[in-house]
């Protein structure tokens, strides 16, 4: 999975190397259908392919590895698309929840504060974080335990 920024706005990349297939997930612009997607991505997806490519060549001496030619499939998540300022809370809850196959949980507008708040003490809270937080979000994230 890689998250990318794609003119101004956050994108999910997932390649699946069992079924050689690009997954694109565009929370911003999944309603256009995937003509416009295609258009929009279709030269990120090959920039990157190349670089991979070029990885697989350097680690393995091997030239058999080529996912130019693979599928892509662009996710739709029904009703569920971002507007610019949240693609990377869309693009890392999706990222979470994307099970190889199907989205298994939406994000909805109304839960998008939620789920920045959710994913700020998150990363407040991991191990071997040595700062500082403000007072009021520290005693906040320890009403929260």
């Amino acid at each position: 999975m890689a998250p990318i920024l794609v003119e101004w706005h956050w994108c999910l990349y997932i390649w699946d190397f069992e079924r050689k297939k690009v997954v694109v997930l565009d929370p911003k612009n999944m309603k256009l259908g995937n003509s416009v997607l295609e258009d929009k991505h279709k030269c990120y997806i090959l920039l990157l392919n190349s670089g991979m490519n070029e990885c697989w060549r350097n680690l393995t001496n091997n030239n058999n590895n080529n996912n130019d030619n693979w599928d892509t499939e662009y996710i739709d998540v029904i009703g569920r698309e971002a507007n610019s300022i949240n693609t990377g809370l869309y693009t890392i809850f999706y990222a979470r929840y994307f099970n190889g196959e199907v989205i298994t949980r939406v994000l909805t507008k109304e839960a998008t504060q939620l789920q920045r708040m959710n994913l700020m003490y998150q990363l407040l809270k991991m191990d071997g974080n040595i700062g500082n937080p403000p007072s009021s979000i520290r005693n906040a994230m320890y009403h929260c335990e």
